[in-house]
């Protein structure tokens, strides 16, 4: 049966399987560690804009979870939870091949220093 359908052109062979050259880093986002798959990649700038965004981004939510929890405990859990979620976020965020680009700009008033961040778009970045 197998046959017929190859020859009809309905399934395909294994030898048309894709091959990937760049190993699935998707889990990697998962790890609790800001810019670990970027790490992985050797991408020294996507480690640091995942640090540059989780680092205040925990920082926030510890100062308003503390605010807003009855009970030490609560405080912690929401932290760790927040700290949790932001670090995932930068790691999915900027675990492509993030550019960075620091440079004087012209402006109206003399010249001014401008960052630009170019992050790569696609499913499997």
């Amino acid at each position: 049966m197998w046959t017929a359908l190859l020859l009809l052109g309905l399934a395909q062979a294994q030898e048309d399987a894709p091959s990937f050259t760049r190993p699935d880093r998707t889990a990697a986002a998962f790890v609790p560690v800001p810019g670990f798959p970027a790490l992985l990649d050797r991408d020294w700038a996507g480690v640091g804009l995942s640090w540059a965004v989780a680092a205040p981004s925990t920082a926030a939510v510890a100062m308003i979870s503390g605010q807003a929890a009855s009970h030490p405990r609560q405080a912690v859990g929401m932290t760790l939870a927040g700290y949790y979620v932001a670090t995932v976020a930068a790691n999915r965020l900027f675990s492509g091949r993030a550019l960075v680009a620091v440079g004087p700009t012209p402006g109206y008033s003399g010249i001014s220093m401008e960052v630009q961040v170019a992050i790569p778009a696609g499913p499997n970045r």
